[in-house]
């Protein structure tokens, strides 16, 4: 049986869509550092707001 979003007591991680977008947030930061860059200082726009993509907008 598949449950996408289990509930804690099926063994889903409390806090997984901020983990996740925690992730994208990190993998971001580390392109932009493979071309010399920083995004401390940039823009960025997000396409979507579900639960990944407003945890990342968050950690901005």
């Amino acid at each position: 049986m598949l449950l996408p979003e289990k509930p804690v007591d099926l063994g889903e991680s409390l806090g997984r869509d901020d983990v996740t977008g925690l992730g994208v947030f990190f993998a971001a930061g580390a392109l932009m550092a493979e071309y010399g860059k920083s995004i401390s200082n940039m823009k960025f726009v997000i396409q979507g707001f579900g639960n990944v993509c407003s945890s990342s907008a968050r950690q901005s």
